[in-house]
């Protein structure tokens, strides 16, 4: 099932939606190239992004991390998160999207530096995935 509305991650993570989804002969259907383009789409305003030094530093592989800067996801990539997490219930490959740190990195740095992330994180976060993330650690 592809995840590609806030109400289908709402939905699929067991939030309930907070305005039904539009009926399905309201919607149109993009054509194949509509679907998969984004020329000429740009934000109008600066998005906001916030840079955060390890404490930590690491490497993996040839490259030398010593801070990740985080940044607010499109809705496209919420729905890539969200059957990530679905199918593997990995909380490093959220994190990873808004950081832009690799996965293994996430997944491996130090728990003082994961810490902070997963808190700083949550600002930049759509409702459904903060739901998601405190359902989550609340368990």
């Amino acid at each position: 099932m592809a995840l590609e509305t806030v109400q289908d991650i709402e939905r699929a993570f067991g939030v309930p939606a907070k305005e039904a989804a539009p009926a399905a002969s309201s919607i149109s259907s993009p054509s194949a190239a509509q679907s998969t383009s984004t020329e000429g789409f740009r934000f109008i305003s600066e998005r906001p992004t916030k840079t955060i030094p390890l404490q930590y530093p690491f490497a993996l592989g040839a490259n030398e991390y010593r801070e990740y800067t985080l940044r607010r996801l499109t809705a496209e990539q919420v729905a890539e998160v969200g059957q990530e997490l679905r199918r593997t219930g990995e909380m490093a490959s959220l994190y990873s999207a808004i950081c832009g740190l690799p996965f293994l990195a996430c997944k491996n740095m130090d728990a003082d530096d994961a810490e902070v992330l997963a808190k700083e994180a949550l600002g930049f976060m759509p409702a459904s995935l903060k739901a998601f993330v405190g359902q989550t650690n609340n368990l």
